[in-house]
């Protein structure tokens, strides 16, 4: 009954929002950013969420409006269905955002083909706006940071990062 609920909550989500999310509309709400080249990594593609231009191209599922489709989409989705390499997309995160300054089409001709994911050159806006959620994305940014650890562990609480960091570090030198 929950998932209905859910489900039902993010159709009309959807439908109220006729396209993918705006990067600069998000990057306004943030204050002071630190960037940080991640280098090129695998994204989940259910982790892009937006665009920095072309967010009006694409409906909210990244799905490229009629106004939009063309040679070059096919051409995309035949390279990748052939196994051609492509370079790698380019994007903006913030926190666990993802928004496509280059490679909107390729990201959607990756859905579209039921991938799960896609390589690409991540740089990431970490925001120093004192927010309850900012605040605990950076606790969690440091901690993977220093730990090292490949493990995603989420913790809801401030503070409790540097706890665990903390009782790592004990227990290493135990």
């Amino acid at each position: 009954m929950i998932n209905f609920f859910k489900n039902l909550f993010a159709s009309k989500k959807n439908e109220s929002q006729n396209h993918v999310s705006s990067f600069n509309e998000q990057q306004e709400k943030e204050e002071d950013v630190q960037f940080i080249d991640h280098g090129v990594k695998t994204i989940n593609l259910d982790n892009i969420i937006g665009s920095v231009g072309k967010y009006h191209d694409f409906d909210s599922q990244f799905r490229p409006k009629k106004h939009v489709l063309g040679k070059r989409f096919q051409d995309i989705k035949k390279a990748m269905r052939e196994g051609k390499p492509l370079s790698p997309i380019q994007l903006y995160q913030i926190r666990e955002d993802f928004y496509v300054l280059d490679g909107n089409h390729r990201v959607s001709a990756a859905k579209e083909l039921g991938r799960f994911d896609i390589q690409a050159k991540v740089i990431e806006l970490l925001s120093a706006k004192n927010t309850m959620e900012n605040l605990l994305y950076i606790e969690r940014f440091k901690f993977y940071k220093e730990t090292g650890l490949p493990e995603k562990i989420d913790l809801t609480e401030i503070g409790k990062y540097n706890f665990l960091e903390k009782q790592i570090k004990k227990h290493k030198k135990h």
